[in-house]
């Protein structure tokens, strides 16, 4: 019994290690962080910016009204995200679509799934551009760097940090309420 469950956590362990280039990101069924309604979903930016959102779709983060960060609820109920990140010469390293990914084996370097409801993707020079992970059917958590084109910095969301955007300035410490607003930064 005991070389069994030792082999069966060898075996989980060897799928967490290899890279997956394609796959979809569950619903985990950890404990909210926060109290929620039952129509509200939590969008945890790192461990320091929180949006709280209703059943619509809403964008999160754009540039010149097009969204590569986006939040929203499918037909039943279960928080999705899709989202777009490039690298500085503004090749699609991962795109996520309604929690369904796919990483580019050209500019992602051993993009990892360590459980069904995780992702963390790395570019082709190693930096982590992604890391997603989806706690319960209405919240999931996210840190990344997103490159916005005609940008020579990118849009970062750290654990300690919020949202950091190019030029300096960015925003920590909060929670935005953004229920029927439909989306939150716009990036000129």
């Amino acid at each position: 019994m005991y070389l069994h469950i030792y082999a069966q956590r060898e075996h989980k362990k060897e799928l967490a290690d290899s890279p997956i280039f394609v796959g979809e990101i569950h619903a985990g069924k950890k404990k909210n962080p926060r109290p929620l309604e039952e129509n509200q979903r939590l969008l945890l930016l790192g461990d320091d910016l929180a949006i709280i959102t209703d059943g619509s779709q809403n964008s999160v983060l754009s540039k010149q009204g097009k969204s590569f960060l986006s939040i929203g609820v499918d037909a039943n109920g279960l928080m999705t995200l899709s989202a777009t990140v490039s690298d500085s010469k503004n090749n699609n390293v991962v795109k996520i679509i309604n929690n369904e990914f796919q990483a580019s084996q050209e500019f992602a370097f051993l993009p990892k799934q360590p459980d069904k409801n995780s992702i963390i993707v790395r570019d082709s020079d190693g930096v982590e551009v992604l890391n997603v992970t989806f706690i319960n059917r209405q919240t999931m958590r996210i840190t990344g760097r997103f490159i916005i084109p005609d940008s020579s910095e990118p849009i970062v969301i750290s654990n300690i940090d919020g949202i950091r955007w190019p030029g300096g300035g960015g925003i920590s410490h909060l929670t935005l309420d953004i229920k029927g607003q439909g989306g939150v930064m716009d990036f000129d």
